[in-house]
């Protein structure tokens, strides 16, 4: 794996430099945790399901880090888009069978360039947990017949007490990821201010069921040992579901605590009303946001959870790669000698720089400038011939006991106007010539392992003023050479 450069997005704010990576890999994973490991100085646990879509992520870092776009080749796969931003958010795109929508390419020695898939702003630009929270419902919110209830009635709350509903529940959110505690600790005090709007919290509005489901869901996770051995004891209905969740010993495996708490909280709310009655006695207002935090819980209305809500809006990424051009030595063979062209270009007041080597064989990726308004390539002029040609079979015959080339054979067969399908073998010191001038030579084979696919590449030549210009002139050429030798000895004489 190398690092083909490093260079920023045409983008604006919190877009730094970011490392670029192609990697041809069977072990996508460890290719991740190692570039995480380099760029944030921290540990990442990612799990992945056969398709290659994240099962579960754990991250161990402090502070932010370096962001990394990682193009990854898994074979009998497709295509996988990684992109890791400055925070330590994984942004996954995997494309099966290379069904990128905005294809993926890049030519030898990553000179070509990138076109990629659309990224969700939201990983282009990592925001606050308030930024993101507000961002969340700037165009704002859903109708109060459509609200979950639990959230409808501490809406009428701040409402009824000229509070700002937004910024209170916000406020709510932040001092309970705080704690860092699944549930809103009952012990852990509140500001004043919230204390006023979770005491005339209006329990009595939520129905028998929310409010024993809550209750239950307390008094579970007060108990809950995280192990194998609790839901079996218990006789847990749904025991199975959890399997996953447990390693060898029967512990709970640590990056997936949250996948088991959250599937404990929607299991307890399914099954509370088996549990016996009891009453839901509220004293103080940690008590009330201890409870109401459950029902959050429920419909996953947790500040982790909401930050992720964003707009739709996304960024189409094409970035060209950046080269740069190291003047070298020519080659030995002069034919192994490229030509190239340095072009400034002009496009109204724009104007680009961009060195164009020749593509002998047009198979090169095209370059974009201007953004990608223009795509060039410098190539040879492509022009059709009257003739099909379709290979049976090809050859490479080396000198005895050595591999260099003594000659490339090829069996063809070509069809064309006024030409019946004639099999041919073409060779080095084989040429094939149709009635209408065009004379097939064999040039090389590639590559030359048996084991390859190969390419064969022929050379077509046409020399339209051969009969009037090209042989006589070669036997004007000839008559002059034998007028001197039979002139030469009275030259002497003389």
């Amino acid at each position: 794996m190398g690092k083909v450069l490093k260079a920023p997005f045409p983008f604006e704010k919190n877009i730094q430099n970011w490392h670029y990576y192609f990697e041809r890999t069977d072990t996508l994973v460890s290719t991740i945790q190692n570039l995480f490991r380099k760029h944030h100085k921290g540990k990442l646990h990612l799990l992945l399901n056969e398709d290659f879509t994240i099962q579960s992520q754990w991250v161990e870092q402090t502070g932010t880090g370096e962001p990394f776009l990682l193009i990854a080749k898994v074979p009998a796969f497709g295509t996988i888009l990684v992109l890791c931003s400055s925070v330590g958010e994984v942004y996954f795109a995997p494309y099966p069978h290379d069904s990128v929508p905005e294809i993926v390419s890049f030519d030898k020695g990553h000179q070509g360039f990138a076109t990629l898939t659309k990224i969700p702003e939201h990983i282009l630009y990592p925001k606050n947990d308030d930024e993101r929270f507000f961002s969340s419902f700037s165009s704002g919110l859903p109708s109060d017949h459509t609200l979950f209830p639990p959230l409808y009635a501490l809406k009428r709350t701040c409402e009824k007490q000229g509070r700002d509903f937004l910024k209170t529940w916000y406020s709510l959110l932040s001092v309970w990821k705080q704690s860092g505690s699944w549930l809103y600790p009952k012990t852990l005090a509140l500001d004043s201010s919230l204390k006023t709007v979770l005491t005339d919290f209006p329990w009595s509005s939520l129905s028998k069921e929310e409010r024993k489901g809550v209750l239950w869901t307390s008094i579970i996770f007060e108990s809950v040992v995280p192990h194998r051995s609790f839901l079996e004891q218990g006789q847990w209905p749904f025991k199975d579901e959890y399997n996953a969740f447990w390693d060898e010993n029967g512990d709970l495996i640590p990056h997936k605590k949250k996948e088991f708490e959250q599937l404990l909280t929607e299991h307890t709310f399914v099954i509370a009303q088996n549990f016996p009655e009891n009453d839901l006695n509220i004293q103080t207002a940690e008590e009330s946001f201890h409870y109401l935090s459950a029902l959050f819980r429920l419909q996953r209305l947790h500040l982790d959870e909401i930050a992720q809500v964003e707009s739709s809006k996304s960024i189409e990424l094409l970035s060209p790669l950046t080269t740069r051009t190291v003047p070298l030595s020519p080659l030995d063979k002069w034919e192994d000698n490229l030509p190239a062209l340095l072009l400034e270009i002009e496009d109204g007041i724009e104007s680009e720089s961009i060195l164009l080597v020749l593509d002998r064989l047009a198979s090169g990726i095209p370059y974009p400038i201007f953004n990608g308004k223009y795509l060039l390539r410098f190539q040879l002029k492509k022009q059709n011939i009257p003739y099909h040609i379709h290979l049976h079979d090809s050859k490479q015959i080396n000198y005895l006991n050595t591999n260099k080339a003594y000659s490339y054979e090829s069996i063809v067969s070509i069809a064309g106007p006024k030409l019946p399908v004639q099999k041919q073998t073409l060779s080095m010191n084989h040429v094939f010539e149709t009635p209408k001038g065009y004379r097939f030579y064999m040039s090389s084979i590639f590559p030359q392992s048996e084991e390859s696919v190969q390419r064969v590449q022929i050379t077509v030549n046409k020399d339209p003023a051969k009969y009037i210009l090209t042989y006589p002139g070669a036997v004007i050429l000839v008559l002059g050479i034998l007028f001197l030798l039979w002139f030469q000895p009275y030259q002497r004489k003389r």
